[in-house]
């Protein structure tokens, strides 16, 4: 390898020229700006994948400033060739450097690396109960005679000290902490004791700034005084502070104190209340309703025991509804509610008019595994007209009961997602209904990627059915109507159903209803889109199937997907060859 004069007679004659020096200054300078800085290609050869991965990973990029003074990057690699090698085991490797004026070529020669000899690794203390810790060590396996890799070692104590940490074991240590490496041998001893002292439990919890009252607060604790501390509990409370929606801020301050001779944890809760009154304006457009507005007023936190209330406006060409919701929290007040609901419905959907009005009450579980189960009564008060007929003034009770489920990816573009739905309701003429009636209802929406392309395929399925002797004295609120944007594309807005022999809308018995779209990306954020729709709302089994193809685009905008939709009916009457279809929204 060439060396390069150092000139230091030449910089000594330049020192007494000031402008000179000057220049020099600014060369130096426009030659360390990283605009001009070309990377030298680094090259390892004669060991295997992971060595040579290491030792490449270890030097890291070397630029033509370096090459300039080959003394000092000679000393800075054979410093970070010797940390790489031997972190995994290699403690007689020898290698040769050669500095070239665009690359720096490294050549290994490994030898023998060194093995392990059977570890010493011990937990002392209360912690050695807890078989977290042995699974921890079966996870990172240091086997006698396998190849000395000090990565594994390190992540080992890492791992068991974070997770005592996590455990409330607050004052561990290690006692010994050892990797001996016998290079004479060509082996190594690990040697790792850990003190895990005495574990902390949970202690008081106070909180501070918020109207609700010390006592509900309480409730929303899940864990109680006394208990083992666990980091994840603490993240779990902090986590689910913020969903109940009661807070704009909160912070959890943590204490560790001795108490009646127990190590505890304190924890000081400072919440911040949401505004008492929030409000929310929404425009939107489909083809089913066309354009809409809708208007949100809600107060999150009422009192000093969590009572919320809601109410939402919304106003579109067909449908005209106003609801409230006044929410109570019951003993878990998290998960568990007992709700007060009421609402106006006014809907025109070809020559069937109806006005709906109704109270009602249920209870709301949200169950861990994201299954939410609703179940009360209501009782509705309706009119409603079909054609030319006379109006029709029914009151009646419904008892109900439904489950539901969704998960869906976050992002612009989810690839994963599904939705599931059951509901049960009915009334009788003993409630005052005009007819007995049951009605199911159930579907299903599924999300899923093809493979790892970027494809993904949407279905759906939909299932109804009403038992009752008189269909006609069902209100029209409760009968099953299909065709729109979400269910069989190609057709109006819930203009499939059973007609009467006027061609007017009765409404179905039953219900079937399927789907499966397909889409891909085809640029940021476009996806375009075929589909297949089918479905009926029917009351003789023998009336078709309504059913149209069609292609579609999707806009991924930060406001949700936009989808637009050519749907072609296969009806061989259908008024329409191509119908346009815009809506927007989660895909499920």
């Amino acid at each position: 390898m060439k060396r390069r004069n150092n000139g230091h007679g030449f910089t000594a004659a330049l020192a007494h020229h000031w402008a000179l020096n000057g220049l020099v200054f600014f060369v130096l300078i426009f030659l360390a700006s990283p605009s001009v800085l070309a990377n030298v290609e680094v090259i390892v050869t004669g060991g295997d994948k992971a060595l040579t991965d290491n030792v490449k990973a270890r030097i890291g990029d070397v630029d033509d400033a370096e090459l300039r003074n080959p003394r000092l990057l000679e000393r800075r690699l054979n410093s970070l060739v010797t940390d790489a090698v031997q972190v995994l085991g290699y403690y007689h490797c020898e290698w040769t450097i050669e500095l070239a004026p665009d690359k720096v070529i490294v050549e290994l020669a490994p030898g023998p690396p060194v093995v392990l000899l059977a570890p010493h690794i011990k937990i002392n203390g209360p912690a050695a109960e807890l078989p977290v810790f042995n699974k921890i060590i079966k996870d990172h396996p240091l086997t006698a005679g396998e190849q000395l890799d000090h990565s594994k070692y390190d992540a080992l104590k890492k791992a068991l000290m974070q997770k005592a940490q996590s455990l409330g074991f607050f004052d561990a240590n290690y006692t010994e902490s050892e990797l001996l490496v016998d290079v004479r041998r060509n082996d190594a001893q690990i040697r790792l004791m850990m003190k895990s002292g005495e574990r902390y439990h949970f202690g008081e919890v106070t909180f501070d700034g918020s109207q609700l009252s010390s006592e509900f607060l309480h409730t929303i604790v899940p864990f109680k005084q006394g208990a083992p501390y666990e980091r994840e509990l603490l993240v779990s409370f902090r986590r689910k502070l913020y969903e109940t929606g009661y807070f704009s801020s909160v912070s959890v301050d943590t204490e560790r104190v001795v108490r009646e001779g127990q190590k505890q944890v304190n924890l000081k809760v400072s919440a911040e209340d949401t505004s008492q009154h929030q409000f929310e304006v929404g425009l939107g457009f489909d083809t089913d309703n066309g354009p809409r507005v809708r208007f949100n007023w809600g107060m999150p936190v009422i009192g000093t025991r969590g009572h919320a209330w809601n109410s939402t406006l919304e106003v579109s060409k067909p449908e005209q509804e106003v609801s409230a919701t006044y929410r109570i929290p019951l003993q878990k007040p998290l998960t568990h509610f007992l709700m007060f609901d009421t609402g106006f419905l006014h809907q025109e959907i070809e020559s069937t008019e109806s006005s709906l009005f109704n109270v009602g009450v249920a209870r709301l579980n949200l169950k861990e595994n994201n299954w939410q189960l609703r179940y009360g009564v209501s009782a509705d008060y309706e009119r409603y007209r079909q054609s030319d007929d006379d109006w029709v003034d029914v009151f009646y009770l419904v008892p109900k009961i439904g489950w539901m489920r969704s998960e869906l990816d976050k992002g612009r573009s989810p690839a994963h997602g599904y939705r599931l739905w059951l509901t049960f309701s009915g009334s009788s003429t003993e409630l005052g209904a005009d007819a007995s009636f049951f009605k199911a209802h159930a579907g299903v929406r599924w999300l899923t990627p093809l493979g790892k392309t970027s494809f993904r395929l949407l279905s759906r399925l939909e299932l109804g059915g009403i038992a009752t002797d008189d269909l006609l004295k069902v209100p029209v609120s409760r009968r099953f109507y299909t065709g729109g944007d979400q269910t069989v594309r190609g057709y109006d807005y819930r203009s499939l159903a059973t007609r009467d022999e006027e061609g007017e809308l009765i409404g179905g018995r039953y219900l079937n209803v399927g789907s499966l779209e397909l889409s891909g990306r085809i640029a940021e954020h476009w996806r375009g889109a075929v589909f297949a729709d089918s479905g009926r709302a029917y009351d003789d089994p023998d009336e078709s199937f309504s059913s149209s193809v069609g292609v579609g685009a999707r806009w991924l905008s930060v406001i949700g997907e936009v989808r637009v939709d050519l749907a072609h009916p296969l009806d061989s009457d259908a008024e329409n060859p191509i119908m346009l279809h815009i809506s927007m929204g989660p895909p499920l």
